[in-house]
Parts: C-alpha cells; sequence; structure tokens
C-alpha cells in the first residue's frame, strides 16, 4: 500500500498519469526472483475490482456541460 501510494506522488511530480507508474511497478515487482506467484479467478475481479475502477473513472469524467445537456437527450 505503501508503494502504491509512492509511486502515486512520484506521479503527480513527474506530471504523468499515476496508472502507467503503477503498471511499471508491477513489472519491476513481477521481476523479482522467488516472489511467490499470484493467481486471481477472473470472475473474482469483474465481479470486486472492476466496478470500483469503472465507477472512479465515470465519476471524474462526467462534466457541468455534460449533466445541463442531459435532460435535451432524454
Amino acid at each position: 500500500m505503501v508503494a502504491i501510494m509512492l509511486l502515486i506522488m512520484f506521479a503527480n511530480r513527474l506530471k504523468v498519469a499515476y496508472p502507467i507508474l503503477l503498471v511499471l511497478g508491477g513489472l519491476a515487482i513481477s521481476l523479482i526472483p522467488n516472489m511467490p506467484a499470484i493467481t486471481l479467478n477472473p470472475d473474482l475481479v469483474l465481479i470486486i475490482f472492476l466496478p470500483p475502477l469503472l465507477y472512479a473513472d465515470v465519476f471524474f469524467a462526467i462534466t457541468e456541460r455534460d449533466v445541463e445537456v442531459a435532460p435535451h437527450y432524454l
């Protein structure tokens, strides 16, 4: 958890998208020798991890203009 927070702070300092550094950090961890393999059931990922990620992305993607013009599309 601390590593994730540090990577996000480092990404903000470098002014790059934090998912890029999280992927690179995960890649670096995967290259450490003798690390135990972690396997996840794909259903677990779809049910538990994906919905919060999608919600967070949509929550920050909607602008005030989108809210104002939405009634015109209904």
